[in-house]
């Protein structure tokens, strides 16, 4: 497949290469201009920066070399080997430091240069981190000539991400491959077009050929035979092809098992595998109650446990279908009243044993339901039936590929899948790898874990004998569904150790959490995860050292909660139902937030053993998926006063993108009545659903277009003039969409309208904002008119984000994943009781057995089980748990100073005898598996502290609800008629929390809302002239804020003019519209220059001020807002302050009336900020005349 891509394009190589070296030496001869002095005075900044962390073995003090290294880590450090190194680093054991001391070592004792070292990892943060520590340490010996060259040569230095190397060796030897050395890397969204487009190629191509094979593979994979659904499936295997370096060898590797025979077959095998697993688990733990039961002398009890696990025994020797056959014949015992008798006195092992017996029936009928009653030939034959099918859909995939690259091609473009396959092509050419090779002593690779094959690939053709360091931590590989395979590093270290081909260093001292926290994890996870479920034996190499001793005052370091619930008999609803007492569904889910949120005013304010208080910005709450259980959170979080800061998913356009795109289809297609309507109802129209009924009962056309206007020509009321207001917006900017390209068009009507301004001010108004500008950007990708962009973004699709907006000290809701890497002194881990989300696909891929997929039999429509299928699901769904195994280690070790935990279910309380760690369900059954085999059953009711942890059994009635109190209230209190009702405080809910000081004056004016004023558009037509008069203003504005006023002459401003221009301050043909003598005429204006000859000036300040709308002139209320502005020009004199704002209008005799609000505001600001009186002016632009507002 990466040949393919070459395409065979390498005519004109050594044509080329003086090319390539002439760009590279430009490089070199700009990247050498570099000073050393800059480095110095950065390398300074960032130890002023770091000089007051906490914990020295992070970050802070002097350099690596001066630390206590423990023993592990200096192994990793041992430099005196020429071995390959792979490092095991568990969570907070300081990997990057390592890492970069490494380096610095190679580069000390060996004078190895740091240009020829090639470092990667997977973020751009996580190499621009390592690159910044490196330049810290280089800092403190640039006396010695070695280290200040080095310190030169480190911004030119290969410490980067893999793509970003993949995509530099592409352009230094873009001829090997006749590629364009100019290419650019595809963004996403544009990808993802290419991509839609490409297979639309080519599944017209395989309709028009009629293909049977294609044509069946839609039935049966598509929803209702639907081309979406197929395209769907199709993209989801081709994620996994392009993981493949060898795909067509590994597919027919693969394609054979179809034709093994008999029991040996591998999807047999791995069905066995898995049966005999789950039947061992049942009869060790039937063997264990036997052993408590005899011990309890029980004979019976201790028979009937033996009984039951003969019944679990799978002999060795056999296959699946003999397994299976076994299983179902068993007889199982039944509980006799001597059983009964016997364990009366041990309730606890009477459930137990009732219990297990329970669980191995229902395993024994879902294990022979699929395949009992058939045998291996039958099952065999019927899923060879397939392979016509799974040659179809590779097929079908390369031609995609080919398609999908020559798209990409034609604009130039490779995606990050194309970096890695060339990169992958480029090196069979023996002179670039040989020369690509030469180029390195060392190679470094950071979060080895997260790898895919094809990655491993690039770097097995990269190294040399022993020049390998490799980090990761297989324990926090969470990426499976970017194809990234943890076992690669397994097989790596294994091998290592095998074959002596390099040294294996595992560091377990962790520097970050609470020593209570680590023994909680270590409790997890020794009993859980091991080499053949979750790629890590964490008993033998994992286990947590660390004496972390930091905890909250008063605090337990780790609370584990059980949220249960007793299910109440349904009762018979009586009488009549109060609507205004009924709560919102106590589900869990909202008990747990109620929960967590008692808890975090319970911690939020204390004091760590350190003496540092703990605020809301110090607390993370973590969840698998920022999806409803977290928007409940976030609800109840922000109910109970508790500031919260959270980006939640959002798969529906919000309302800040539905109004613009309504209003942005009615400008492509005005007889489009249903986007019309949305628009009329939205920002734009302003009208109100029964405003809109008004308008559709009083007309008669067809179109809603037409009746608005017949509307505005019949009636003469507010109606017709909103309605008026509309069509005018519609007209002019349906003008101007046939004259522009989108993006021009979307940003106009985002931020020329004042559009962007309404949705600031609606709820999470900076989130919405960032949605908007996220909008108006995808435009720019488009590269098109109105209805390109329109046909584009139905293609791609709308996935954004909301949530609570951001801030400093919020209580912050992430997901598990954006975790990583991560650190927090308090992190609370809720809903841990949620199913996984196991996927049942139509059709699988996995490393090990190969594409598969269920039987179809098209005569009957129906679907068949199929072995192979049945198979590769269980092996993917394997890999899906172990990787939630993974991903709670990420979660848990987060913390510093405290751990929350909270799950729910009442039989988590209890110990699961038969439970298997491969077949958990949820999270929480790990931890209460663990807790109850460390602690015992009995012992986990209400509350327990056993050393470090607090164990919790909470009932979710107990859980206070916030509605109680309001109930109470409503008690003997009169009903009143709600339509009836007036609210007391309407008039605060028209005020701002937050208002801009340019926008007082509207506000105040009785036509401020959904006013369209003439003005506002004006600009808008003008484009074919020139400038608008908002560009004219806005450049004036710049050139004043630049102009120096003690060099007022006219040449000093021709010259800051196009210092304006060449730093883009000023667009060209804006500028040369510009009269000079204007800005040269203000500079010299005699009543301005009195004011600034003895005072301190200060051009486009911001500021936050708080005060009453009031004081601001806007009502007689006294409730306090924040004002925020930025005034122009601020002159500090030793009794007191100037404000000036400049104005360029064309009516400067209304400033002083226009404009009195804004500049009260402005005084009333630096007031409050400073304590100095305040004079303030309007200095108008076109006349220069400095007027004084009082």
């Amino acid at each position: 497949m990466a040949h393919d891509r070459a395409g065979g394009q390498r005519n004109g190589r050594r044509q080329r290469l003086s090319v390539a070296l002439r760009g590279r030496l430009r490089v070199l001869r700009i990247f050498g201009r570099l000073r050393l002095r800059r480095f110095v005075g950065q390398a300074s900044q960032m130890r002023e920066r770091r000089g007051n962390c906490g914990n020295s073995r992070k970050r802070g003090g002097k350099r690596a070399m001066n630390r206590n290294f423990t023993r592990n880590q200096l192994l990793a450090l041992d430099i005196s080997q020429e071995k390959n190194v792979a490092v095991s680093a568990s969570a907070g054991t300081g990997k990057t430091t390592v890492l970069v001391e490494r380096i610095f070592r190679l580069l000390e004792a060996k004078r190895t240069s740091v240009d020829r070292l090639l470092v990667v990892t997977f973020t751009k943060l996580a190499a621009a981190e390592m690159k910044e520590r490196l330049k810290e340490s280089l800092s403190e010996r640039l006396s010695e000539p070695f280290f200040a060259e080095q310190a030169q040569k480190l911004e030119m230095a290969d410490i980067s991400t893999l793509h970003a190397f993949c995509a530099d060796a592409l352009r230094s030897y873009f001829y090997v491959l006749g590629l364009e050395p100019n290419f650019s890397v595809a963004e996403d969204s544009v990808a993802q077009e290419l991509k839609n487009d490409a297979f639309d190629r080519v599944a017209e191509s395989e309709l028009n050929a009629e293909d049977e094979v294609y044509l069946r593979l839609v039935e049966m994979l598509g929803k209702k035979s639907e081309q979406t659904s197929f395209k769907q499936t199709v993209f989801r295997l081709y994620d996994f092809f392009v993981c493949r370096p060898d795909f067509d060898g590994w597919f027919e590797e693969k394609r054979k098992y179809y034709f093994a025979e008999g029991e040996g077959n591998p999807f047999l095998s791995a069905l066995d595998d898995e049966l005999k697993k789950g039947a061992f688990a049942f009869e060790s733990a039937a063997e264990t109650l036997a052993r408590e039961a005899f011990e309890c002398n029980a004979a019976a009890a201790a028979q009937y446990a033996q009984t039951l696990a003969s019944c679990a025994r799978l002999p060795d020797g056999e296959g699946f279908f003999s397994h299976l056959k076994r299983l179902s014949e068993a007889e199982f015992p039944v509980f006799s009243k001597k059983v009964k008798a016997e364990l009366e006195a041990f309730p606890d092992l009477l459930f137990r044993l009732d219990k297990l017996t329970n669980r191995l029936k229902r395993f024994v009928w879902t294990q022979t339901e699929k395949f009992g009653g058939e045998s291996a030939e039958a099952l065999l034959a019927r899923c060879r039936k397939n392979v016509v099918y799974i040659d179809k859909l590779s097929e079908l995939l390369k031609k995609l590929d080919r398609e999908f690259f020559r798209l990409k091609r034609e604009k130039n473009l490779l995606d990050y899948n194309d970096l890695e396959h060339l990169t992958l092509t480029l090196l069979d050419d023996e002179q670039a790898r040989r020369e690509l090779c030469g180029r390195y002593d060392m190679i470094f690779v950071d979060e080895f874990q997260d790898v895919n094959r094809v990655q491993n690939a690039i770097v097995e053709k990269l190294r040399r004998e022993n020049n390998l360091f490799l980090v990761g931590d297989i324990k926090q590989s969470i990426y499976g569904f970017r194809q990234c395979e943890p076992r690669i590093f397994a097989e790596k270290t294994e091998r290592f150790k095998a074959t002596g081909e390099g040294n294996v260093v595992y560091m377990n001292d962790n520097f970050r959490s609470h020593a209570a926290i680590l023994d909680f994890v270590n409790t997890v996870f020794s009993g859980v995860m091991t080499y053949e479920f979750g790629t890590a034996d964490y008993a033998a190499d994992g286990m947590f050292c660390g004496e972390g001793d930091e905890s909250i005052d008063g605090v337990c370091p780790v609370i584990l909660n059980c949220v249960t619930e007793e299910k109440a008999a349904p009762k018979k609803a009586e009488g009549l139902f109060n609507v205004r007492r009924a709560e919102i569904r106590d589900d869990v889910c909202r008990a747990q937030a109620r929960l967590v949120a008692a808890h975090i005013k319970e911690i939020a304010g204390k004091l760590t053993s350190s003496g540092r208080r703990i605020g809301y910005g110090d607390i993370v709450v973590l969840m698998r998926s920022l999806t409803n259980r977290a928007r409940v959170f976030c609800d109840v979080l922000s109910g109970c006063g508790i500031p919260v800061a959270a980006s939640l998913k959002n798969d529906v356009l919000g309302k800040e993108i539905k109004d613009l795109l309504n209003f942005l289809r009615v400008l492509d297609n005005p007889l489009n009545d249903i986007p019309f309507a949305g628009a009329l109802l939205g920002w734009f129209g302003g009208l109100d659903a029964r405003e809109l009924a008004v308008v559709a009962e009083k007309t008669n056309p067809d179109y809603l277009v037409k009746r608005t206007e017949e509307y505005c020509a019949k009636f003469k009321d507010g109606l017709s003039d909103k309605l008026a207001r509309f069509n005018e917006l519609r007209v002019k900017y349906g003008f101007l969409a046939k004259c522009v390209k989108a993006d021009r068009l979307v940003a106009q009507l985002a931020y020329s309208t004042g559009y962007d301004m309404f949705v600031s001010g609606l709820p999470n108004g900076r989130v919405r904002r960032t949605v908007l500008n996220r909008f108006v950007r995808r435009a720019e990708n488009s590269d098109g008119m109105l209805c390109d962009f329109l046909s584009y973004f139905d293609k791609s699709g709308a996935v954004g984000e909301s949530g609570a907006a951001e801030g400093g000290n919020a209580v912050r809701i992430m997901s598990m994943h954006a975790a990583k890497g991560l650190e927090f002194p308090v992190v609370v881990l809720p809903c841990l009781e949620a199913d996984f989300v196991v996927e049942n696909p139509a059709v699988s891929a996995g490393g090990e057995l190969g594409i598969t997929l269920d039987y179809y039999d098209f005569d009957k429509k129906e679907i068949f089980p199929d072995v192979a299928h049945a198979a590769n699901c269980l092996v993917n769904r394997r890999k899906q748990t172990e990787e939630e195994l993974r991903l709670l280690y990420v979660a848990l070790t987060r913390a510093k100073n405290h751990l929350f935990v909270v799950g729910a279910g009442k039989e988590y309380l209890f110990r699961n005898d038969a439970f298997r760690p491969t077949a958990a369900t949820n999270s929480f059954s790990w931890i209460m598996d663990a807790v109850t085999r460390k602690f015992g059953s009995q012992d986990f009711h209400g509350t327990r502290r056993l050393g470090g942890i607090e164990l919790n059994a909470v009932a979710k009635e107990a859980v206070p609800s916030v509605s109680e109190n309001i109930a109470e209230e409503l008690d003997g209190k009169k009903d009143i008629a709600w339509e009836d009702f007036v609210y007391p405080y309407a008039k605060a809910t028209t005020l701002g929390t937050k208002v801009a000081a340019s926008g007082l004056d509207k506000m105040n004016s009785p036509v401020f809302s959904n006013d369209f004023s003439s003005d506002l558009f004006s600009p808008v037509l003008e484009y074919a002239g020139g400038a608008t008069r908002t560009e004219l203003g806005t450049a004036y504005h710049r050139l004043l804020e630049k102009s120096d006023f003690a060099h007022s002459d006219a040449e000093s401003v021709r010259h800051t003019l196009e210092s304006c221009v060449t730093d883009g301050l000023i667009e060209e043909r804006v500028a040369r519209e510009l009269d000079l003598k204007k800005i040269t005429a203000c500079l010299n204006n005699p009543e301005l220059k009195a004011l600034t000859a003895d005072g301190k000036i200060y051009h486009e300040l911001p500021f936050l001020a708080t005060a009453s709308f009031k004081e601001l002139g806007l009502n007689a209320s006294t409730e306090q807002t924040i004002l925020q502005g930025v005034a122009d020009m601020l002159i500090l004199k030793e009794n007191g302050a100037v404000v000036v704002d400049f104005k360029f209008t064309k009516r400067p005799d209304m400033l002083e009336k226009n404009y009195a609000l804004q500049l009260k505001a402005y005084g009333l600001a630096v007031n409050k900020i400073l304590g100095l009186s305040v004079e303030t002016y309007v200095l108008s632009i076109d006349d220069n005349k400095l007027i004084k507002i009082v």
